[in-house]
């Protein structure tokens, strides 16, 4: 494609290209070209190949939006509370168009979407060590990404990655549905040595710390400080000045009804940059 003066490229990296030609908006992956269009009374994002569509997507963003956050340098937030910038949007882009449904909703689009590019670690040992403390209250998550890291909203669909699998573990031992709100979904960045720090029982947070939470849950346990640094040494065997460390809110899901009720919910989300994976670590308990 020869570009004019009329036309302006919004956006570039290694894989994508997000151009206006002559006003018509042009996503650019792997040498081939799709045009995408919107209709101003319905929440659908056309793409075309060749003045054909060829996929559909269902209460999504519209293109002026997807123009304006590119030019405001802000993210989209879309209609199921994602935040997308420019990067997640050629991405989901390239995941519909690779796949072969023809009209599909962002929601599901976004399940499916996160699931290819989230996956848990399933035989990593720290699983083994987590059999040792059968005490604790504690639930740990190990996942795995494919693809780039965007800060909060990674750490966001990491967080309900790990909600889904422990709502099957809930489902089949108790029974119990859960249920998540994922506008509620607040996140606040936390000190990775404030989160592990052992001198005090504050890790600078409003909710009880992490070794409190490992030490004390409602019945007790035998365990010790040392117990708590081998594990984590285990977790993060490189160290914690590579770690990104996200609080969340405990009001969006009922996952967290019990520890709220009393003892305590927690739910944190940590990415260790040096080895490309998350932690996730819930806890909520009650008598």
């Amino acid at each position: 494609m020869l570009l004019t003066n009329d036309d302006k490229l919004l956006f570039k990296s290694d894989n994508y290209a997000l151009l206006l030609y002559k006003d018509d908006l042009v996503f650019q992956i792997d040498g081939e070209e799709y045009n995408l269009s919107s209709q101003p009374y319905e929440p659908c994002l056309y793409i075309s190949k060749d003045d054909k569509i060829i996929r559909i997507i269902h209460n999504s963003f519209t293109t002026d939006e997807i123009i304006s956050s590119i030019e405001d340098g802000l993210k989209i937030s879309a209609i199921t509370g994602t935040l997308f910038d420019t990067h997640m949007i050629c991405e989901l882009l390239s995941f519909t168009i690779n796949n072969s449904f023809y009209e599909v909703d962002l929601g599901y689009l976004e399940k499916r979407f996160c699931s290819s590019h989230i996956a848990e670690l399933s035989d990593d040992v720290s699983y083994n060590e987590f059999k040792k403390y059968d005490a604790c209250v504690l639930n740990y998550c190990i996942l795995k990404i494919d693809g780039s890291y965007n800060y909060e909203q990674s750490h966001k669909e990491a967080v309900l990655f790990a909600m889904r699998k422990w709502h099957a573990l809930l489902k089949n031992e108790y029974d119990l549905d859960i249920s998540i709100d994922k506008s509620k979904m607040k996140a606040t960045q936390i000190d990775a040595k404030d989160f592990f720090d052992v001198s005090s029982n504050s890790d600078g947070s409003i909710a009880k710390s992490y070794l409190d939470m490992f030490l004390n849950p409602p019945h007790g346990t035998p365990y010790t400080v040392e117990d708590f640094n081998n594990l984590n040494d285990l977790l993060f065997p490189n160290g914690f000045d590579e770690l990104d460390i996200f609080d969340w809110s405990t009001d969006w899901s009922n996952y967290f009804d019990d520890g709220n009720e009393w003892w305590g919910a927690r739910c944190v989300s940590i990415y260790d940059k040096s080895l490309n994976r998350f932690v996730v670590i819930g806890a909520s308990a009650t008598d």
